[in-house]
C-alpha cells in the first residue's frame, strides 16, 4: 500500500480547491532503511543516485496509465528499475519513496517493500515492471 506525503496532500488540496497553480515535477525513486512516513522522517540509503522514473524526463522508466481496479486508482512503473547501491557495506532496504528531486527535494509518496531487500556493496536493487504500484483509494 502506498501513502501520500503531507507535502503532496497540501499541494493537492491547494491546487484543486484554492486554485494554486502547480506543475508536475520530475519524479525520482528514493531508497530507505526505515519508513519515511508521511512527514518525511525516514532514513534514506546513502551511496546511490536516485533514478529518474517519470514521463517528464523521458530518460528512465515511465509510469503506466492510471487505471481503476475496484479498490481505487493505481499507477505503476512501466519498465524495470535498477539502482546500484555503493554504501560501503550491505544495506537492508525496507521502503521506497517517490521524490521530486535527484537530491533533497520533497517526498511525494512512499511505500514499504513486500519483502526487505539486502543489497551488497556495489549490488543492484531491481524493481520489475509493475511492481512499484502507487494507489489512491
Amino acid at each position: 500500500m502506498s501513502s501520500m506525503s503531507e507535502y503532496l496532500e497540501a499541494r493537492d488540496l491547494n491546487h484543486f480547491y484554492n486554485k494554486v497553480a502547480s506543475s508536475a515535477p520530475d519524479t525520482y525513486l528514493a531508497l530507505y532503511t526505515s519508513d519515511p512516513t508521511d512527514a518525511d522522517t525516514g532514513t534514506e540509503v546513502t551511496g546511490y543516485t536516485r533514478p529518474l522514473i517519470d514521463q517528464n524526463g523521458g530518460i528512465a522508466p515511465t509510469w503506466s496509465t492510471t487505471s481503476a481496479d475496484g479498490i481505487g486508482q493505481k499507477i505503476s512503473n512501466a519498465h524495470d528499475i535498477e539502482v546500484v547501491v555503493s554504501a560501503g557495506a550491505p544495506v537492508t532496504i525496507t521502503h521506497v519513496g517517490i521524490r521530486d528531486a535527484v537530491t533533497a527535494g520533497n517526498l511525494l509518496d512512499h511505500k514499504d517493500l513486500d519483502e526487505a531487500q539486502i543489497v551488497n556493496d556495489g549490488g543492484t536493487l531491481r524493481i520489475l515492471a509493475g511492481n512499484l504500484e502507487i494507489r489512491r483509494e
